[in-house]
């Protein structure tokens, strides 16, 4: 018995020593989070424009064509909560910032990260960023996030040929490119305005109080704010739940007439945009985000130039 006891103890053992190697190992392979986090550690007193939110902003705002200096700290499903944490961890820093650029839109207010399908994203914040809004224990660790035959490939092919997991730019856009069928932009816009259709209320509030913080926080800190609603395809505003929709353009402008330091500009319909400038039915692919962030980058010259 007592044999049985050792060798079992042993090969927990192993097991607890390959789970820490593998882990380690996992960490160590670079991704957007740790671009993102490295650059705001270094960088963040020079950035006068910062992108935020979630999918619309990281594929739809590419900084390098802002006049000035900007970055996009946006990730894919980041919801306002980890908007709000960036701007805090970095409070002490944000010597040089005059604008943050933030997408709403009828999920922007009614999800967030944790309840979301992509919530494993959680992990990337409190590994990463070291941001722990989360307290699920899942989320502290790689190894607990996906498939260990995917972790073991993930580790080989970066550690046999460099094959990292960074989509994004050294200013943090990630470029998305058309693939030019129409079928798929008609499927995913009546889709994704489907899903957003039979969103429940249950995070509004958390969501509205996060945003008004956000708001708070810029204005403290004399700091404009510029929210949008980010252009969509046709499949995706004509399935869009309209009563959905008020709902969300009530709160934003309520919420901008409370704040003398925030923008808003509604591009959900806008005509410049059309089916060549779309990824999917509600997010801009590289040609798309050119037209999105000029007029961005319009926008805040237009402001700068009122002071």
């Amino acid at each position: 018995m007592r044999r049985v006891v050792i060798k079992l103890s042993v090969l927990l053992g192993l097991i607890m020593i390959t789970c820490i190697i593998i882990e380690h190992m996992l960490r160590h392979i670079p991704n957007d989070y740790t671009l993102k986090a490295e650059y705001l550690n270094e960088h963040s007193d020079s950035i006068e424009v910062l992108f935020l939110g979630g999918s619309h902003s990281v594929s739809g705002l590419n900084p390098e064509l802002m006049r000035m200096r900007s970055f996009n700290a946006a990730n894919f499903s980041q919801s306002l909560e980890y908007d709000l944490a960036i701007l805090k961890k970095y409070e002490n820093n944000w010597s040089g910032l005059r604008y943050i650029v933030i997408p709403v839109s009828v999920p922007s207010l009614h999800i967030d990260l944790e309840n979301s399908v992509e919530k494993w994203r959680a992990k990337n914040y409190i590994l990463y960023f070291n941001i722990k809004i989360s307290k699920n224990p899942k989320y502290y660790a790689e190894i607990l996030n996906g498939l260990l035959f995917k972790n073991i490939l993930d580790i080989y092919y970066y550690y046999a040929d460099g094959t990292d997991h960074i989509r994004c730019t050294e200013l943090g856009w990630v470029k998305e490119e058309n693939n030019g069928a129409s079928e798929n932009i008609l499927a995913t816009g009546k889709e994704a305005a489907l899903r957003h259709t039979n969103i429940d209320d249950e995070h509004f509030g958390m969501m509205n109080g996060a945003l008004n913080s956000i708001l708070e926080f810029a204005e403290y800190h004399n700091i404009t704010i510029i929210l949008f609603t980010p252009p969509a395809y046709k499949s995706y505003t004509d399935n869009l739940s309209l009563e959905s929709w008020i709902k969300t353009q009530q709160l934003i402008n309520e919420t901008v007439r409370d704040h003398s330091n925030c923008y808003y500009y509604d591009l959900m319909f806008d005509e410049s945009y059309s089916e060549k400038h779309f990824f999917d039915g509600d997010h801009l692919n590289s040609s798309g985000a050119v037209i999105l962030t000029s007029f961005i980058d319009s926008i805040t010259f237009s402001i700068s130039s009122k002071f």
